[in-house]
């Protein structure tokens, strides 16, 4: 189910050929923020003119003002490593989109509790 896929990549040169190639499935582009050159309003608008998909940050490389500005170039935010609800309420807070946590149990419950 290729419109159900999401390829979660790290470097740039991949993601570009995965665009390429594929079309039906969504890209994401997964990479510390120390690790990309430039500044991110350019790295934002770069991935939107590819054809991406979303931008996946450790959760501490986020903030408000961030998700902001991904999301202004048609990005979605995804967050990693948010163990604690206190780091999952606060990534719900400021509009990330998905999270990944090792701790489903705490996962669900905090996002159902913010859905309420």
């Amino acid at each position: 189910m290729p419109e159900r896929t999401w390829l979660c990549v790290g470097g740039m040169q991949l993601v570009t050929e995965l665009r390429e190639t594929y079309d039906d499935v969504r890209i994401v582009h997964s990479r510390r923020r120390e690790k990309i050159n430039g500044s991110l309003e350019t790295h934002a608008a770069r991935l939107a003119e590819l054809g991406v998909d979303a931008m996946n940050m450790h959760f501490t490389d986020w903030s408000a003002g961030l998700v902001a500005l991904f999301h202004r170039f048609g990005l979605r935010a995804f967050s990693w490593d948010l163990q604690h609800v206190r780091h999952l309420r606060d990534a719900l807070a400021m509009g990330i989109d998905a999270v990944y946590s090792n701790r489903v149990d705490r996962m669900v419950a905090t996002v159902s509790e913010w859905r309420a």
